[in-house]
């Protein structure tokens, strides 16, 4: 089993205390990862989350696109509010299994050490919707470095980025931008997107 994978597996157990088949489920956004140094790779993983609201919902084929259904009824917005969970981890190529596919440029204003790199990082949001882009709200921000005996050996952030979605059709992608530091000298380190149908709800198994 690769890091990747028991980080999702233990990010749940801690979640929620033990495992529930039933859910709840999440829609990916994306993962990258980027050579910070020779002996250094930082991974990105992201995911949207609604509590129990991904679990079940299936996109139905319709003349005019693809509806969603939840058993015998039909769903046409998100739920209120969502959550995005950005998970950055340090780690080696060995330990992520793959390679870094991109080399993060630092320069001189830029950070030097990964604990720099996830405290200077920033985020923005937007709903798309055909070729259109408009803008998505972020209510708040949290940062934390958990401390759970299974990852002490090495490091990892997760953030938290709360994104209010009412109303908003279920067809629309949810785009998420991280960059670098703020300004003229902010770097855009990777554009993270999905919906439901694109990217179908998944639910770690800890069996694998």
């Amino acid at each position: 089993m690769d890091l990747l994978r028991r980080l999702e597996q233990t990010m749940w157990k801690q979640a929620l205390g033990v495992w529930k088949p039933e859910g709840p489920w999440i829609v990916p956004l994306g993962m990258q990862a980027f050579q910070l140094n020779k002996d250094c790779c930082i991974d990105f993983t992201v995911d949207m989350h609604a509590g129990d609201f991904f679990m079940g919902l299936e996109p139905v084929e319709a003349p005019n696109g693809p509806r969603f259904r939840k058993g015998t009824e039909f769903v046409h917005h998100y739920p209120d509010k969502l959550t995005v969970w950005v998970q950055v981890i340090e780690a080696s190529e060995s330990d992520l299994g793959y390679p870094c596919n991109k080399v993060l440029k630092i320069g001189l204003e830029n950070p030097t050490s990964a604990e720099d790199l996830v405290k200077s990082l920033r985020f923005e949001a937007q709903w798309k919707r055909g070729f259109e882009l408009r803008s998505a709200q972020i209510l708040s921000v949290e940062l934390s470095q958990p401390d759970w005996p299974e990852w002490r050996w090495t490091h990892f952030w997760l953030y938290v980025l709360t994104i209010p979605a009412e109303r908003i059709p279920l067809t629309d992608n949810l785009v998420v931008s991280v960059f670098l530091g703020s300004g003229e000298e902010s770097q855009l380190l990777g554009r993270f997107s999905g919906r439901p149908d694109y990217s179908p709800p998944v639910w770690p198994n800890p069996q694998h």
